[in-house]
């Protein structure tokens, strides 16, 4: 009949998705190689289909077949078929699942851990952290070797002028401004002061070598080293250590200001 049509087998293959091998079978009469039960009838319907046979007759032939080959096998061996072929697809797709989460799981680490790297700031240099502060304690060369300038005993009247610092041309305040002088009573002191926010001096002062410094609006005093002796003067009044700095716990005081409204407040 399917030859009469001129219908080859790997057409009827093509078109109802069931395999040559199986389309021989059921032309040949040999079921036993076909998955059995509801498989088998819906191979023989679609094959009668193709080959424009009945289906219901094709059916009942296969059947009656069937009956003399001693029945064809029970339902349950083909859900035990069945059943291993769901375990299986389901084997294959809970390890497809575990391979695509490692490789997110590896793609999301990597991401992390790059994004962390050029987000974390650079660390400080210590070196520099531990050397910046030397810098204003330290006295310079020239204040450190003044006081062997002063005069001895035994030099000339003449001399002494000139080697004493009281000689030297006294320093005005400007108008409605401020003069500062500043006077070690004994020891080295140090001095770090910025003037009316422009320009910052660093001096060392000793019993011989007083500091003086004038100022328009205002002194910013980042440090007063040895402040117990030092003696500050504004205008020629002395102004009183414990007004300027009521809250020093040591020998340094940090961060006075003193300005030409506020000098007046702080003396003696």
């Amino acid at each position: 009949m399917r030859e009469g049509r001129g219908v080859s087998l790997h057409q009827i293959s093509d078109t109802t998705h069931i395999g040559v091998r199986f389309l021989q079978a059921i032309e040949g009469d040999t079921y036993d190689i076909l998955p059995g039960g509801i498989f088998n009838r819906a191979f023989v319907r679609k094959f009668a289909a193709k080959v424009g046979m009945d289906e219901e007759e094709a059916i009942s032939l296969y059947e009656k077949q069937i009956e003399e080959m001693g029945g064809e096998e029970g339902p349950r061996n083909n859900y035990l078929r069945a059943e291993e072929f769901e375990e299986k697809k389901a084997s294959f797709n809970w390890l497809g699942t575990v391979i695509l989460l490692a490789v997110l799981g590896a793609g999301l680490y990597a991401a992390t851990m790059f994004f962390k790297k050029q987000s974390t700031p650079p660390e400080p240099n210590p070196l520099i952290a531990q050397t910046s502060p030397t810098i204003e304690p330290t006295a310079t060369p020239d204040a450190a070797a003044s006081p062997t300038t002063s005069p001895s005993p035994g030099a000339s009247p003449e001399a002494s002028p000139t080697a004493s610092p009281e000689a030297s041309p006294a320093m005005t305040p400007p108008p409605g401004g401020m003069l500062v002088r500043l006077e070690a009573v004994s020891g080295e002191c140090w001095v770090s002061v910025k003037v009316d926010g422009l320009t910052t001096r660093q001096q060392s002062v000793t019993p011989d070598t007083p500091f003086e410094v004038t100022a328009n609006d205002k002194l910013y005093f980042y440090s007063l080293g040895n402040y117990p002796v030092l003696n500050i003067k504004v205008n020629g009044r002395a102004l009183n250590p414990d007004k300027l700095a009521p809250e020093r716990r040591g020998v340094v005081v940090k961060n006075v200001l003193i300005t030409k409204d506020n000098y007046q407040t702080l003396l003696n």
